[in-house]
């Protein structure tokens, strides 16, 4: 068995190589492209992003943990398994397809983008990162990732030079998820074998999917829907550009929060098959740690950089990033909370009827807000519903989980983070902001690194010196 350590690791570096492209591309799209280009954009793929909704339906976190309880079974049963799976997202993606071409004939005729988006779907139809990841090997996803991303990086900045190179932009991202899904394709021999027909059932998976599709329904709607909202309800692609942006930035650091929740989730459904109960409650003390011992630095830094950070990073035009990157950062505490108790507990332990009320919720709140600011806020309005519709995804899955989980334990974990946190903030604060930016946020994130660092181990912190001891030990 993979170690988790090794696993997230790798899967940090795939994840993060996922977003790294249109992050590390910003500084220049931003001033080739620009907000309203960029916004263009982000809107057509939320409208594209419901039609791969439901041709995933619900198979990443159904198929991830089916896989891992076939795991240990002979190479047949595996095979079968895999190819159920299979056949049920590729026939779905195919009649998605479908109907996708059909949709944009009646709506945008005569735009070329929504035509290359199409591809997304036909990526959808071939994406086996569910089997990979369910038999923990996750580096076969990162190297494969890296490769083709980079790849990518350098097309835009060799072919894209003006605005109007903007649909070249496009084939670009959407190639490169291609590429990136279809090259792992060949490994699968490795893996799985031929099957009799009669030994695949896909009806089985079909109704087990649709129960995980329910609350991806509900995620979409608050993840997605906002981009739509905005983009109908204000009118201005420049409005959904900056929301756009500052919620990539923050998805960047969410990757590092939430990475852990992968890794986990196929290792918990292996302890739950086994009836390892404490094992499932020390993974999640774990996950916990990483939760807070990430996103408090994070968020306290993103309030120290951001002014500084948004004009040098984006160009004249985007302040109004500034607030918005700000109010977003929260997520990274509500999200990565939330992703502990629903993708690392109740979707492993079959209890994802909790997980798709919960997410109900959250997407219920975010509509109605939504509603309600983004008329008078625009794309603020449309960042703080997000923040509070997370808030209430994780409040509703602590309550129905508070009495079999160790809350009190894992909520005790807090108080030597926080400390210092706020110790790294106050430090900042005394970094000038008159030197030039560039050396400015390379000392701050430096300095708060090391001090945050430093008060850890000067408290003794559990986890912190469990994670020194284990480097110690590699190294001798």
């Amino acid at each position: 068995m993979a170690s988790i350590s090794k696993n997230y690791f790798y899967n940090i570096l795939f994840q993060v190589y996922s977003l790294i492209l249109p992050i590390i591309t910003v500084p220049y799209l931003s001033r080739v492209i620009g907000a309203e280009g960029l916004g263009k954009y982000a809107f057509a793929l939320s409208v594209v992003t419901y039609f791969t909704m439901i041709a995933f339906l619900g198979m990443t976190n159904y198929g991830q943990r089916t896989i891992a309880y076939a795991r240990n079974q002979d190479i047949y049963t595996l095979s079968a398994t895999f190819w159920g799976l299979f056949i049920v997202k590729f026939v779905l993606s195919a009649v998605v397809l479908i109907v996708y071409l059909v949709f944009i004939s009646f709506y945008f005729s005569n735009s070329y983008l929504y035509l290359i988006l199409a591809i997304e779907i036909i990526t959808v139809s071939c994406n086996v990162d569910w089997f990979f990841q369910g038999t923990e090997n996750f580096k076969v996803l990162a190297v494969r990732n890296v490769f083709i991303r980079t790849l990518a990086t350098i097309a835009i900045f060799l072919f894209v030079k003006t605005s109007d190179d903007f649909i070249i932009y496009v084939l670009c991202m959407t190639l490169a998820n291609f590429l990136s899904t279809a090259s792992i394709l060949p490994l699968l021999t490795t893996y799985i074998c031929k099957v009799h027909f009669a030994d695949i059932h896909c009806r089985e998976h079909l109704v087990g999917s649709f129960r995980l599709f329910i609350p991806q329904i509900a995620m979409t709607v608050y993840l997605v829907m906002d981009k739509t909202m905005l983009g109908v309800l204000s009118h201005s692609p420049a409005e959904v550009g900056f929301y756009d942006q500052a919620h990539k930035l923050v998805l960047v650091l969410l990757t590092l929060v939430t990475s852990l929740g992968t890794v986990m989730a196929p290792r918990i459904s292996f302890l739950y098959a086994n009836k390892d109960y404490q094992g499932i409650l020390r993974n999640l003390r774990y996950s916990f740690n990483v939760v807070w011992c990430l996103s408090i630095p994070m968020i306290l830094g993103i309030f120290s950089v951001a002014d500084i950070f948004v004009p040098f990073f984006f160009g004249h035009g985007f302040e109004e990033v500034i607030l918005l990157l700000e109010v977003f950062s929260f997520l990274l505490l509500a999200i990565g909370l939330s992703n502990i108790i629903g993708s690392q507990y109740l979707i492993p332990t079959g209890r994802e009827h909790l997980l798709t009320i919960s997410v109900t919720i959250g997407a219920v709140i975010n509509v109605f807000l939504n509603v309600l600011l983004i008329p008078h806020y625009e794309s603020f309005g449309s960042t703080v519903s997000s923040v509070i519709a997370e808030i209430g995804v994780f409040g509703y899955q602590f309550w129905v989980t508070h009495r079999e989980l160790p809350f009190r334990t894992y909520f005790l974990c807090v108080k030597n983070y926080l400390f210092a946190g706020m110790i790294m903030f106050f430090v900042l604060y005394f970094i000038p902001k008159s030197i030039s930016p560039s050396w400015y946020l390379l000392s701050t994130v430096f300095t708060g690194a090391v001090v945050y660092s430093a008060v850890l181990i000067f408290l003794q912190d559990k986890f912190i010196m469990e994670i020194l001891s284990r480097i110690k030990n590699k190294w001798h």
